[in-house]
């Protein structure tokens, strides 16, 4: 805070205020930092973890998103908590854009909730798949392939690249980044700003995208047919990272979608954009980067939390037909 003509840094101290001294705001900046290298390694952990669980046949690519929170939570994993998850889990569909993806599976690991969108086991899950741990972190993944797309890339004659969507690389990342931060803040008590992590991953050799020559291409639709843009990516693409309170990450408005915007452009930069063209760094919704069949749907949430939609176009990319 501003006193006089100098900045001072308060903080509680009992039930009155003190401010901090030079050396301590310096500490508490090296602690900062400290905290934020825990935080990517607690991050990779995760991901490694989820990783070994997703199915990878040819109409599988996984969108990783990730949180770990700065002030851990505490949940207590017991037999009370599995049955709460499960209600307001299973059955339900988390996207933010609505997609046929649902969760079918939960079952618990260590200091962990494990949530599935395939029937059959957790291992191998299929379309969804997420990790929430007892101090907050979790880890969301959905299936963005584009399925018309796929058929292309089977083609010999198309050549045998996978092909990704660019609307369900951003759904992906906004509905990720919303369940996480509801699960950290609302069930286990985390609070403060969170690290935020979303990746395309590489799941290994036994992955068809490994193959030799097989690449991922960005996709969009116009009507029903897709084409691709940008140029071809080989997975895996860098990590994107950013940081978001997880207050804004939970509740739905501006800062869900500033955050979204800044991890879906740091994926999108690596096939060649200069930015997403679904949404901006202010927050809005560009409705004409969204397929027709979806504006009704995210018009409602829009106007719910409070989220401007512009027809705003961008020169080097053309709308949705």
């Amino acid at each position: 805070m501003l006193v006089n003509d100098g900045l001072r840094f308060p903080v509680r101290h009992g039930t009155t205020t003190r401010y901090l001294s030079e050396p301590e705001v310096a500490t508490a900046y090296r602690e900062r930092f400290a905290r934020v290298l825990g935080q990517g390694e607690r991050a990779q952990v995760i991901e490694a973890q989820v990783r070994k669980r997703l199915a990878r046949p040819n109409d599988h690519c996984w969108v990783l998103v990730s949180l770990v929170p700065d002030m851990p939570g505490d949940l207590l994993i017991d037999h009370a908590a599995l049955q709460e998850a499960q209600r307001d889990n299973v059955t339900k569909f988390p996207a933010v854009a609505r997609t046929n993806f649902s969760w079918h599976r939960m079952d618990v690991g260590l200091r962990c909730i494990m949530l599935s969108g395939s029937r059959e086991s957790m291992a191998g899950a299929k379309w969804l798949a997420a990790d929430l741990y007892s101090d907050g972190a979790g880890i969301f993944a959905m299936n963005a392939i584009d399925v018309a797309g796929r058929h292309k890339a089977d083609d010999p004659e198309e050549g045998t690249d996978a092909w990704v969507h660019d609307e369900e690389i951003v759904n992906s990342i906004i509905s990720g980044l919303r369940f996480l931060a509801r699960h950290a803040r609302d069930r286990a008590g985390a609070g403060g700003e969170a690290l935020i992590r979303a990746a395309i991953p590489d799941l290994g050799d036994d992955l068809v995208v490994r193959s030799p020559g097989r690449i991922v291409r960005l996709s969009c639709r116009r009507g029903h047919f897709s084409d691709t843009i940008g140029r071809p990516l080989a997975i895996p693409a860098d990590v994107a990272q950013a940081a978001s309170s997880l207050d804004a990450l939970a509740d739905d408005g501006p800062g869900l979608v500033n955050a979204a915007y800044l991890l879906a452009t740091d994926l999108f930069q690596q096939f060649g954009l200069a930015e997403t063209p679904q949404i901006t760094r202010h927050g809005e919704l560009r409705r004409r980067y969204w397929g027709s069949y979806r504006h009704q749907e995210l018009q409602t949430w829009a106007d719910e939390a409070g989220i401007m939609i512009t027809d705003e176009e961008l020169p080097w990319l053309v709308p949705m037909a």
